[in-house]
């Protein structure tokens, strides 16, 4: 019996690796069109590759591109927004995240909500489309040829416009607020 209950309890999901979109359930392991089916089209995608190249001999290598995206979920202000990242079109991570959803951005782009550590989604959240947005567009290289990893450093910087005419500069790496500069 004791046996029986243990292995139900290894069995059963785990709530952090799962999303409930309409009483429905999506997993890690599920694809993305089972994502859409489940929970409708995300209001933001963020996609980036990583380049990894295997050495198959003395003069040859594999080289491959393994692509990411993060889709971010909006189900209303009673919820928090919800991320889930993909790889290469299957789930393979779920995160609930500190920003509860909004139906509208804030006016000006700034104030308490405004901090570090936000994702990309969460700041699109509170401060819609940025009038600019600049890629650095810079890969850190790991390993040695013929077995090296190129991965982007998803360096930005995104542009707000104040009231004043100056601009808010977001810092961004790996999609996630790293500084807040006025210019």
């Amino acid at each position: 019996m004791l046996t029986s209950m243990l292995a139900l309890l290894f069995m059963a999901p785990d709530p952090s690796a799962t999303l409930r979109c309409d009483g429905r359930l999506v997993a890690v392991d599920d694809r993305d069109f089972q994502l859409i089916e489940t929970c409708g089209e995300p209001f933001h995608i963020e996609r980036w590759a990583e380049v990894i190249s295997q050495g198959i001999g003395p003069d040859s290598a594999l080289v491959r591109q393994v692509v990411y995206e993060d889709w971010f979920f909006d189900f209303g202000s009673n919820r928090f927004l919800q991320r889930v990242r993909l790889r290469e079109g299957g789930v393979v991570r779920i995160d609930s995240l500190r920003l509860r959803g909004r139906s509208q951005p804030l006016p000006v782009c700034r104030g308490g909500e405004l901090r570090r550590g936000l994702s990309s989604g969460e700041l699109l959240r509170l401060c819609g489309e940025p009038v600019q947005r600049e890629d650095l567009d810079e890969a850190l290289r790991l390993g040695q040829p013929p077995d090296e990893n190129w991965i982007p450093t998803r360096r930005e910087r995104w542009f707000y416009r104040l009231p004043n005419g100056r601009l808010s500069v977001m810092s961004m790496q790996h999609g996630v607020l790293q500084r807040i500069d006025i210019e």
